[in-house]
């Protein structure tokens, strides 16, 4: 649990998935955290830019971006704004289409649905 947070356990493979696509690399800082060093690990977590109560986008790959917890994720929570930092990697990652098509699928509605996340996460990982 990280603070109030409760993590399914789809989201803890979400994490290890997007570790693995980020080559286990911060997006801002670019520090990178061997996989080995499950210690090092913790400090590299899954950033979601609309956050994950909005279950149509929680585990969307457009909607996450991977950061250290510390000090990166800390800067870039409140910088989600249009024209702020975080707002414009997002634009410059996904192109501006694809990010306005990230933003509609936010108010869209979608049941949980972990069993079949979690099945996918696992041919994903090799698990």
């Amino acid at each position: 649990m990280i603070g109030k947070l409760k993590l399914r356990p789809a989201d803890r493979l979400f994490t290890r998935y997007i570790r693995k696509v980020y080559n286990y690399t911060c997006q801002k800082c670019g520090r990178y955290y061997p996989p080995e060093n499950t210690k090092a690990l913790r400090n590299l977590g899954v950033s979601h830019f609309y956050n994950r109560n909005r279950e149509s986008v929680r585990f969307d790959e457009d909607n996450v971006t991977l950061l250290c917890n510390i000090p990166c994720h800390n800067e870039w929570e409140h910088e989600k704004k249009e024209g702020r930092e975080y707002y414009k990697y997002m634009i410059k990652r996904l192109g501006k289409e694809r990010f306005d098509m990230l933003t509609l699928r936010v108010y869209a509605t979608q049941k949980k649905d972990d069993k079949l996340i979690i099945m996918w996460l696992k041919q994903e990982l090799n698990v």
